[in-house]
């Protein structure tokens, strides 16, 4: 490996953004909304060390006890998914690693939170298996069991080998009048052949629909949700970015170029914060820097940092 792998995701105003050095190391930055970032810094680990070549997967668990962020790696010898907590206060650390029981991956798993709006992840990792199936996790909530239990792993959409991994993002199709979510529905974006598709339906994978979005990659999109929005962006086979966005409900803007000036060759990452009004995406751009782009969702952009 000799780029940075990023991964992104936010709670609130608040992004997390992780990513996997050329050494294979972990590091991370944080930031609000308005503010500067930290320096990018080692995520030191308790316990066992598992070694990544893919890019990390990074969301949110929130309890009554506050949030703890969660990031996810696929394991380099095995190709077995491994969580660990990340503890958002001081200088930051993973609680240690322990394996998602019941799957074996060949590409980089994708984790959403929708911005808190389930309160745990939710996972989409793609089989090793030779029909290259999705499947879908539900049961996020508490610590991976030894043992998978029933519908621990649900196949979800049509079979089809990826380039790159999955990516993924949740909403809710309403709420109670007290505010709790109710019927979670996802959206997962994945290349196959070379074309960007679309999955989406609700997360016990029932009523899926696929959709091809009409866009020619080499690599994976990325995609992030808030407050019932989502976004994705994609990389055309020349390393160009661009973006699209709906609301639940709604259908895509178009897709818009992120700029001409960064180019990039590995999968972005996105934190959406501001209630969905309000976008960061990270790249590592040619020379191997991690550049970020920020701006309103279908507003004028901020520009490239």
């Amino acid at each position: 490996m000799s780029v940075y792998l990023p991964a992104a995701a936010a709670s609130g105003n608040l992004t997390v953004a992780v990513r996997l050095n050329p050494a294979g190391q972990l590091e991370w930055s944080h930031w609000n909304l308005g503010a500067a970032g930290t320096p990018w810094a080692q995520l030191p680990v308790t316990g066992t060390i598992v070694v990544t070549d893919a890019t990390p997967a990074v969301s949110f668990r929130t309890s009554a006890g506050g949030v703890l962020g969660v990031v996810m790696i696929r394991d380099r010898a095995t190709g077995f998914l491994f969580e660990s907590l990340l503890d958002l206060s001081g200088a930051g650390m993973l609680l240690g690693w322990v394996q998602l029981p019941g799957i074996v991956s060949n590409s980089a798993p994708a984790l959403t939170d929708g911005n808190g709006v389930f309160g745990s992840s939710i996972a989409v990792a793609q089989s090793s298996n030779p029909s290259g199936q999705l499947a879908i996790n539900n049961f996020l909530i508490n610590q991976p069991p030894a043992a998978p239990p029933p519908n621990y792993w649900l196949p979800i959409g049509p079979a089809g080998q990826m380039m790159g991994g999955p990516a993924a993002a949740i909403v809710v199709q309403k709420q109670t009048q007290k505010g709790v979510a109710e019927a979670p529905y996802i959206f997962i974006g994945r290349n196959v052949g070379g074309r960007i598709q679309l999955i989406q339906g609700d997360v016990f994978a029932q009523h899926i629909t696929v959709s091809d979005l009409n866009f020619q990659s080499k690599i994976g999109p990325a995609m992030a949700s808030a407050n019932n929005r989502t976004v994705i962006v994609a990389v055309d086979e020349s390393g160009e970015m661009f973006s699209d966005w709906w609301d639940f409900g709604g259908g895509g803007h178009g897709w818009v170029s992120l700029g001409a000036n960064v180019k990039t060759t590995v999968p972005p990452a996105i934190s959406l914060v501001d209630k969905g009004q309000y976008i960061f995406v990270l790249a590592t751009d040619a020379t191997g820097v991690v550049r970020t782009f920020q701006g309103n969702v279908g507003g004028a952009p901020v520009g490239w940092n």
